[in-house]
């Protein structure tokens, strides 16, 4: 596996689609600091999975969007993919069969972080399993960036035990083994779920069969209240039958009565509307003289009102020529004023332009003195700011030179107790007991035999139990073939037996069926057996004789001439009648046949003699033909009362074809009953074939669980002497290491007492040299501090003066503004009140001119004429009120008569009321009585009661047919219902059911049981198989290491230490050893001893497990340049099979490269890629 390229868009400064093509091996990337090619390393640890915002240099996750820059707006989403060249197919799973493989994350603004491979939607797990052991991920050894070369070496221990577990591919059985945990915590879980059920179901079933017996009994009893509850409908239905006969004759006399009644008040209506008539002619006459009487009155309102109106005139014009007086008068006297005004304003005018005049000049005068203050202020404080910074600088020197004493000092404290320290422990080391060495390794032989003893019978047990296992799946595969196939019958057969079912209860027949309790008869089709392909023609044949019911009698069919069936039926006898015997088949054929055509019957089957004597008449001249075109080429041919039927139903007699169309309710039905039957004979077959394939895999089932059993034990034993093993190993390993810990502790305290001595007498003579500097700088500080006060002072004198200056200066300009303010109002004023004069004259002209138009309004108001036209009309309305009371009288004697019509008519109909309600009362009661019948009747349908059983059960227990008696016993059986309390009618059901259930669970409790002894021994398994892989990784690792830091350094040694004594809890400890050095720790190395240890044991890692790439960002920085030839020799011998993409800045470095990158920001925070010359690469390096 090979990473072929690298896709950016909007990740951090890749804003723009950016594509990073990796052909080689050996490929460097390089450009300026800041330009953004540390984010291509971020990009690959990110689209890895890497979740925590602080490994990808941010904050949050949004960090890596594009936020923007100045001429770009931020990026809506940021997305990497890695493409890979798979066609070694390193890559396992499901995406091995893949050439080559594609990696993509995208993340949105809104949060949405989608991972995808070979463009398919995946979880971020899918994207962890996929590198799983091939030293890939956001946390594995082979993406190295800024810092992380020096964080690897000082990782601790568990933390460095990380990359060993990579690198050992034993990611997968940590995933297995947390998955398998999961499984065995959640199975506990379950059995003991289970267990609580089956607890609590016990007392339930203990507490069901309490209740069963109350439910049986309930029930008895709810079957006699039934009954009872039928005859008393039944009772309830014969009275209101009477009640209904009662009603109806009593409706009949009352009829008779009201039509009489009727009769007499057609009559009186009659005369009612002549005299209506009459008085209608009256009213229009009095309408007439009424209108003309109201016509008179309006006209003479109308005068009055308009003699009203002048009147009212005049004295409004003499009110409006009062008020234009007043009006006038107060306008005179507001021109006066405004006179008075505008001269006190004119004066006011001259007196504040004099005043201006004289307060200008002295602010100018003013403004002249501030150049001479500011000069003087400026000068004082140049000066106070060089004394200032000179007695700061005196202030920072005597601190430094303090905080220089005082480490001194410190430091010296420090070097006499670490000599202390070092003494005290150079005089505790001992040497070791040669005889307890010699003894523990007699102990390490005896347990490396007994482990490869328990190894070779494990390894013997494993090859039986997988030719076990291989000969346990092809039975288990059988098994589930047999079942699968045994599934798809029954399933079959259920849904055409369904189907059968829903055609029959969907039938309108059911209902009446069951009133006659023959719904559960055999039809004549379940009794028939016909020739495959011929069914839509023996349906079109028989059409409802198929659905025919099977009766025992005929009499039982004397009911149907008041109770018919709802649609078409058929009826046949089930048996034949005493002494009948079937006719003769072969008599019927030699009387009836048509030449070249078989007889229908030849095509059926019967199941007894009744059906096939029935069969015989009623296909009697029934005939089948191959095809239709056969049958219409002999239609000519067909003799009269024969027919000829196609495989398709169609029907052709001599003079006529009548085409068939099924029934869709009983469509196919035939052809259902023979498809069931072969179903059914298929199911009980491959019943005896899934009972033998289920017998063969639990044979083999049986013998592969005895030899893993087998193996258990083995595994256990070996697992036990490998523990021994290591244990004793360890014990060895770290007696040998305490002895070289011994010695190698003592030549470095000696080294460091001599150290310490030598560093501790410089350190007294850099305090001795501080302090005399001190002294010197207090000297200096008193000078200055004198200067300084003198030149506060002459800066204080200077900024007094500016200050009162300025108060004089704020003062006179406020003056200023005080005139210029009211010289402004006053010419305000001037110029309002020569235009509130103006507007006086003005108004006093148009008011005199209201005034005339006013006095010629009250000459022309005069009212002479309408006064006699008033009197004109008072003497026409005398004449009118006259012939209106004329009319009133007439019209008065004839509403005196129709109201005496209309009393006649009023004591006719209060005569038919009473009449009415006893119709309407006698209609109602037969209406009651009537829908008491339905009613009862619908009850006793919907209760499914049969009327002649419960007129037999009355006859055989005497019970009187009362409405009181039937109710009284109906109450008495609902009392001791009643009287039983709640009772729970399920409780039989719930009984069967909580057994069934009790019976499921405790099988339920054996199998959890059974898969936590399975998952427990996955879990052994897991850790036995992970124990010895890391300890080989371990081990080859350790070598390796060993290796390869010699050939970097030029010498030395280091290697691996575990912290722990059981290797998959315990943390690696690096130890290394430079050329010349015996540091104690890892941490007294410096920058770049570090890195070529970190980089040691990162190439010790590939040599073991290579990754299929690795990303080394700026590695080789804390490198001079001999050391970084060394790094970049290991780096080319590595790249035979590991590809690698390195930043670096160095120009030893830029020449391992086959390909080098350039990353350039000419737009400021937008990276692109740019091609390098390979010459030139370090000419870049340098001027980066």
């Amino acid at each position: 596996m090979r990473l072929k390229q690298i896709k950016l868009s909007g990740f951090k400064s890749f804003v723009d689609p950016t594509v990073l093509d990796v052909p080689g091996q050996l490929i460097g990337v390089v450009g300026p600091n800041g330009c953004g090619k540390s984010n291509i390393m971020d990009a690959v640890r990110w689209v890895l999975g890497e979740s925590r915002a602080n490994e990808l240099r941010g904050e949050s996750m949004q960090d890596v969007i594009f936020s923007g820059s100045a001429d770009r707006k931020p990026a809506a989403r940021a997305s990497v993919e890695l493409v890979f060249d798979n066609s070694m197919g390193r890559i396992g799973g499901s995406w091995g069969v893949y050439a080559e493989v594609s990696v993509k994350r995208v993340l949105t603004r809104d949060g949405q972080s989608i991972y995808s491979i070979n463009q398919q939607t995946v979880r971020r797990r899918d994207v962890h399993d996929l590198f799983l052991g091939t030293g890939l991920g956001p946390r594995a050894y082979a993406i190295i960036g800024q810092g992380t070369i020096s964080r690897i070496i000082e990782s601790k221990p568990e933390e460095l035990r990380i990359f060993l577990e990579e690198a050992a591919g034993i990611s997968r059985y940590k995933e297995r083994r947390r998955d398998t945990e999961n499984r065995l915590a959640d199975t506990r879980e379950n059995l003991t779920r289970v267990e609580d059920i089956l607890r609590e179901l016990d007392t339930n079933i203990a507490r069901l069969e309490v209740q069963a017996k109350q439910a049986e009994k309930f029930r008895e009893l709810d079957a006699d209240r039934h009954d009872f509850q039928g005859l008393l409908w039944l009772a309830r239905r014969n009275d209101a039958l009477e009640q209904q006969r009662r009603a109806s004759d009593r409706y009949r006399g009352l009829e008779l009565k009201l039509d009489a009644e009727l009769a007499s008040l057609r009559e009186t209506e009659s005369a009612l509307e002549s005299a209506r008539r009459d008085a209608g002619a009256l009213a229009d006459q009095l309408h007439a003289a009424q209108a003309r009487y109201y016509e008179i009155n309006s006209e003479v309102a109308k005068f009055e009102s308009e003699i009203r109106f002048l009147e009212a005139s005049k004295r409004q014009a003499n009110d409006q020529l009062e008020a234009l007086a007043q009006q006038q008068r107060k306008q005179v006297s507001e021109r006066e004023q405004a006179e008075q005004m505008i001269g006190d304003s004119r004066q006011r005018l001259e007196a504040l332009t004099v005043s201006v005049q004289d307060q200008s000049e002295r602010v100018q005068q003013l403004a002249a003195q501030q150049q001479g203050l500011d000069l003087e202020i400026g000068s004082a404080q140049q000066q106070l700011e060089a004394l200032r910074e000179q007695l700061d600088q005196v202030r920072r020197e005597r601190d430094a030179a303090q905080i220089r004493r005082q480490a001194a000092h410190d430091q010296g404290r420090q070097l006499d107790q670490g000599l202390l320290r070092n003494r005290q422990a150079l005089d505790r080391l001992q040497p070791l007991d040669p005889d307890a060495r010699h003894h523990q390794g007699l102990k390490l032989q005896a347990a490396e035999d007994e482990e490869a003893r328990s190894g070779e019978l494990e390894a013997s047990l494993q090859a039986r139990v997988g030719d076990a296992q291989a000969a346990l799946s092809p039975n288990q595969e059988n098994l589930r073939r047999a079942q699968s196939r045994h599934a798809e019958i029954e399933a079959k057969l259920q849904a055409l037996v369904q189907l059968e079912a829903r055609l029959s209860d969907e039938s309108k027949m059911r209902p009446w069926l069951q009133a006659k309790g023959w719904q559960d008869n055999e039809r004549f089709w379940q009794g028939i057996r016909v020739e495959a392909g011929w069914e839509a023609a023996v349906e079109a044949a028989l059409r409802e004789r198929l659905e025919g019911i099977a009766l025992p009698s005929m009499q039982s069919l004397e009911t149907l001439a008041v109770d018919a069936p709802p649609n078409k039926q058929v009826f046949f006898r089930g048996q034949l009648l005493p002494g009948q015997s079937p006719v003769k088949r072969g008599a019927l054929e030699t009387s009836n046949s048509l030449s070249g055509f078989r007889s229908m019957r030849e095509l059926l089957q019967c199941a007894d003699e009744q059906r096939s004597a029935l069969l015989d008449r009623w296909l009697e001249g029934a005939f089948v033909a191959d095809d239709l075109a056969s049958a219409l080429k002999s239609q000519s041919q067909i003799p009269l009362g024969q027919r000829l039927y196609t495989a398709q139903g169609h029907c052709i007699e001599r003079d006529s074809v009548a085409c068939h169309a099924a029934d869709q309710a009983h469509e196919g039905r035939l052809a259902r009953k023979r498809e069931t039957e072969a179903l059914q004979k298929n199911l009980r077959a491959q019943q005896l074939l899934l009972e033998q394939a289920r017998q063969d895999a639990q044979a083999a089932e049986r013998s592969a669980q005895d030899l893993a059993q087998q193996l258990g034990h083995a595994r256990q034993a070996h697992l036990q002497a490998t523990r021994v093993l290591a244990q004793v190993r360890l014990e060895t390993e770290r007696m040998n290491q305490t002895q070289r810990q011994h010695e190698l502790e003592g030549s470095r305290l000696r080294k460091e007492i001599q150290d310490l001595e030598q560093e501790a007498k410089r350190q007294q003579q850099i305090e001795t040299q501080v302090s005399e500097q001190i002294e010197q700088l207090d000297k200096h500080r008193v000078l200055l501090d004198e200067g300084f006060r003198r030149a506060q002072q002459a800066s204080a004198s200077a900024q007094q003066q500016l200050v009162r200056w300025r108060e004089s200066f704020r003062e006179a300009e406020r003056q200023l503004d005080a005139y210029h303010y009211d010289l402004k109002s006053v010419t305000e004023r001037l110029a309002n009140a020569s235009q509130r004069r103006e507007a006086l004259e003005e108004s006093m002209q148009a008011l005199a001119e209201q005034e005339r138009l006013l006095r010629d309004r009250i000459g022309a108001l005069r009212d002479d004429q309408a006064r006699g036209q008033l009197d004109q009309s008072l003497a026409l309305r005398i004449e009118a009120e006259a012939s209106l009371s004329r009319c009133r009288a007439d019209s008065e004697a004839m509403h005196q008569q129709c109201r005496a019509r209309e009393e006649q008519r009023m004591l006719t109909e209060r005569r038919l009321d009473p009449l009415r309600e006893g119709l309407s009362s006698a209609a109602l009661d037969e209406q009651a009585a009537k829908t008491t019948v339905e009613q009862c009747l619908q009850m006793m349908l919907d209760a499914k009661l049969d009327e002649a059983a419960l007129r037999l059960r009355a006859d055989e227990q005497h019970i009187a047919m009362k409405v009181s008696t039937l109710q009284t016993a109906l109450q008495r059986i609902t009392q001791a219902m009643d009287a039983m309390g709640a009772v729970n009618l399920a409780a039989l059901d719930e009984l069967q059911h909580a057994r069934e259930r009790q019976g499921f669970l405790r099988s339920q409790c054996a199998d959890l049981s059974e898969a936590m002894q399975t998952l427990e021994g996955a879990i052994h398994k897991i850790d036995r198989e992970t124990r010895d892989l890391l300890k080989q990784t371990y081990d080859q690792v350790n070598q390796n290491f060993g290796h390869f830091f010699p050939k970097l350094f030029g010498g030395g040694d280091a290697k691996l230490l575990l912290t722990g004594e059981e290797i998959l809890d315990a943390g690696i400890q690096v130890t290394a050893h430079p050329p010349g050095k015996r540091n104690s720790s890892i941490h007294l190395l410096s920058g770049g001893e570090k890195a070529l240890t970190a980089i040691a044991l990162v190439f010790a890692i590939f040599q073991l497990n290579p990754a299929p790439f690795c990303l080394l960002d700026e590695v080789d920085a804390p490198l001079d340049d001999a050391n970084t030839e060394r790094y970049c020799d290991m780096v080319r011998s590595m790249s035979d099979q590991t590809q690698f993409l390195f930043i670096t800045h160095n120009k030893v470095a830029m020449e391992l490269a086959q390909q080098l990158v350039g990353v350039t920001m000419q737009e400021r925070g937008v990276s692109r890629l740019v091609a390098v010359d390979l010459e030139a690469a370090a000419d870049f390096a340098q001027a980066a």
